[in-house]
């Protein structure tokens, strides 16, 4: 249920995310090309320009109307006082000119009067005519908008609908058409005649098929070590040690590969010495029970391919150098995997490895196989070939890569070992630190770090 709900959260997630990226992509255009929200934004200010001056027109004529009603009034008044008067009725012939004269304004003062209620009628109607306009272009700018939204939406869905199919075909073709074909490339082999016996805690349960695999090291790690060897480690990782070992920074792990040792930041460690018979130092990794720490030894004319991250420190014979080989393939597995060079330790001397949530060493040649962002490192002599994963929708639902690691019989007589973490580190890191992170870890990875 859980994977589920998960599921759902990130497709809405990326529902949201299109969405906005076609939102933010179509506004750009808009402002390079001409915004259609500028254009509404022109008619309405247009339009109320258009109100505010029919409103004005309309209050001068109806102030002119006004005018014109007095003026009437007064005149109709005048009219009736002449006719009404004692005087007229006697005299009639003497108030002639000034009738006709009041008749005359009479008339003009009716014709402005009408003229006046045409142009308020007329004005009127303009402003009824912009308002009505002003909420028919806000109503179309509002159904732009939701029409927009609608097909911003539709097009969110079928970009997710399209990139759904268009991933189950790839892998459909990489499952069922690329990787058995890969499996049928020769396998990797870094040293086909070097020795690959290693010793670690429990290797007499894996020699004699009494357990598959056997669990290294712990939260916390004592580790011994005599007077004439020597131990270098990240400071970080000694959690006790005794006051009269003498203790010194050395600036790398192997001055030879100095850049290997600052991209797999295997610098400023502490390099530890005694004068004693025998000295412990205790080591504890500094993130808690996220990681732990173990010790493998790698033995006299051993070679062991080991990745530079997975290294906190080793124990060598004092006042010499652990040696340390590289090596370059270019098979096919190597352009599957994207790693070409691997670092080789040759023995004497003891491997101090970290991995997320414990260690686990293997038997090779069993025909295990082991998902390669779990590998840590493997016995020089072992040939290794990358094996489809188990199921497809494994595959297809991102909880399997595509390709496994799978270890091979050596072709010399000697035993063979790999070693790997339990949990793949960045399976630990958040969304943006996978991504980032796991950007750089490609690029390390052709390196063998």
């Amino acid at each position: 249920m859980k994977r589920i709900f998960s599921f759902i959260i990130k497709q809405l997630t990326t529902f949201v995310i299109i969405m906005l990226l076609l939102f933010v992509g179509n506004l750009i255009m808009s402002i390079w090309e001409k915004t259609d929200v500028e254009d509404v934004d022109e008619k309405i200010t247009a339009i109320e320009e258009g109100i505010s001056n029919a409103a004005n027109s309309v209050e001068e004529w109806q102030t002119q109307l006004d005018d014109y009603k007095e003026e009437l009034e007064d005149v109709n008044k005048k009219i009736s006082e002449i006719k009404d008067s004692w005087a007229a009725a006697i005299y009639e012939w003497w108030y002639d000119d000034e009738l006709v004269d009041l008749e005359k304004q009479q008339k003009k003062l009716t014709e402005k009067a009408d003229y006046a209620k045409e142009r308020i009628e007329y004005y009127g109607g303009q402003l009824e005519h912009y308002e009505s306009r002003k909420e028919t272009i806000a109503s179309e700018a509002v159904d732009e908008g939701r029409s927009a939204f609608e097909k911003y939406a539709l097009m969110a869905l079928w970009i997710i609908i399209g990139g759904w199919i268009a991933l189950l075909l790839i892998r459909l073709l990489m499952y069922y058409g690329i990787a058995p074909l890969v499996e049928s490339f020769k396998p990797v082999c870094v040293m086909p005649d070097a020795d690959g016996d290693i010793s670690f805690e429990g290797v007499a349960e894996i020699k004699s098929d009494r357990k598959v695999s056997m669990a290294i090291g712990g939260v916390s790690l004592e580790l011994p070590f005599a007077e004439d060897e020597e131990v270098v480690t990240h400071q970080n990782y000694l959690q006790s040690s005794t006051k009269e070992d003498n203790k010194r920074t050395v600036l790398f792990l192997s001055p030879r590969f100095y850049l290997t040792s600052i991209a797999s930041g295997l610098t400023w460690m502490m390099r530890c010495r005694t004068e004693r018979e025998k000295s412990v130092l205790t080591l504890s990794p500094p993130s808690g029970i996220v990681n732990e720490i173990g010790i493998i030894e790698v033995l006299e004319g051993t070679s062991f391919v080991c990745k530079a991250r997975s290294i906190v420190g080793v124990v060598r014979k004092k006042g010499e150098n652990v040696e340390i080989r590289r090596k370059w393939k270019f098979g096919m597995h190597n352009w599957i995997t994207f790693q070409f060079r691997y670092l080789i330790f040759k023995g004497p001397c003891k491997l101090i490895v970290k991995g997320s949530r414990g260690i686990k060493v293997e038997k090779g040649g069993t025909g295990r196989m082991i998902n390669r962002s779990r590998m840590l490192g493997f016995s020089a002599n072992m040939q290794y070939s990358n094996t489809r994963c188990e199921t497809f929708i494994g595959y297809l639902t991102g909880t399997d890569d595509l390709f496994n690691d799978l270890f091979h019989k050596p072709d010399n007589e000697t035993q063979g070992y790999f070693m790997y973490e339990e949990i793949p580190s960045m399976e630990n890191r958040s969304v943006f630190t996978r991504g980032l992170e796991g950007f750089f870890d490609a690029i390390l990875k052709v390196f063998g770090i």
